[in-house]
């Protein structure tokens, strides 16, 4: 009697013992055997393909179970990685943190004016004019239109009655009241006055020099309070020319 003899099961890979058969005999014979008695070919049993939906089911499987992996041991082991280029930073150095946030005057106190008033002193007057300045751009401009009041109360000072000036035309503009604009016009004009005043008086010569083309030569003989009023002049001239513009030429002249 021939020997059973195992199929191979090509899906699962896996040996599928025959399958016993019972002879007339009560022995016990494989079903190819049986057909091997009888002259015939055993079928070849068909081999089963998987789906492609499992197929497709089981490739996600596998990837998920990839990205998985990965993600655990990126969070498990410590990044080798260390960004050693120091942030840019566009501050002072020779500022502190402190400085930084908010600003603090180089005035302990208000610097203090000199009486009687000289014209030829006048650039002593540079101190206390940068003062109000610092509380004006701190938005304390009450302070600092008192400040230059109270140091020059004739407003016969070059810087401080240009600098009275300027706040009074700033506050005309920003309340377009008629008193504060009455105000900022006199003031103005009052400033322009004083510069005027302080500038190098030019005679017929020195003017004819001037057109003539000797500017060089008579800037170069100027004093320093008489170049600062030259530009002073200038300043508060074009803030006048300003001022009467937005006001439409109608108010004063």
């Amino acid at each position: 009697m021939a020997t059973p003899q195992a199929q191979l099961d090509t899906t699962n890979l896996a040996l599928i013992p025959p399958t016993p058969s019972s002879s007339d005999d009560g022995s016990s014979t494989s079903k190819g055997d049986s057909l091997l008695r009888h002259g015939e070919e055993p079928a070849t049993p068909a081999t089963s393909h998987p789906s492609p939906v499992v197929e497709g089911f089981a490739e996600l499987k596998v990837a998920d179970l990839a990205n998985t992996t990965t993600t655990t041991t990126s969070a498990s082991s410590p990044s080798t990685h260390t960004n050693t280029t120091p942030p840019i930073s566009h501050a002072d150095p020779s500022l502190s943190a402190h400085e930084h946030d908010t600003f603090k005057s180089k005035y302990a106190a208000p610097p203090p004016v000199k009486n009687p008033y000289k014209p030829s002193e006048a650039l002593d007057d540079i101190p206390g004019v940068s003062y109000a300045l610092e509380l004006f751009l701190a938005s304390k401009m009450l302070e600092s239109e008192e400040y230059c009041h109270k140091s020059d109360e004739k407003k016969e000072r070059l810087y401080f009655a240009t600098g009275y000036g300027l706040i009074q035309c700033v506050k005309g503009l920003m309340s377009y009241e008629d008193d504060d604009l009455l105000a900022g016009i006199a003031h103005t004009k009052q400033g322009n006055l004083i510069a005027s005043q302080h500038r190098k008086k030019a005679g017929l010569l020195s003017l004819g020099g001037l057109l003539g083309g000797g500017g060089v030569n008579w800037i170069k003989s100027m004093t320093p309070v008489e170049r600062h009023a030259e530009l002073v002049y200038a300043e508060s001239l074009f803030e006048k020319v300003c001022f009467f513009y937005f006001l439409g030429g109608t108010r004063g002249e």
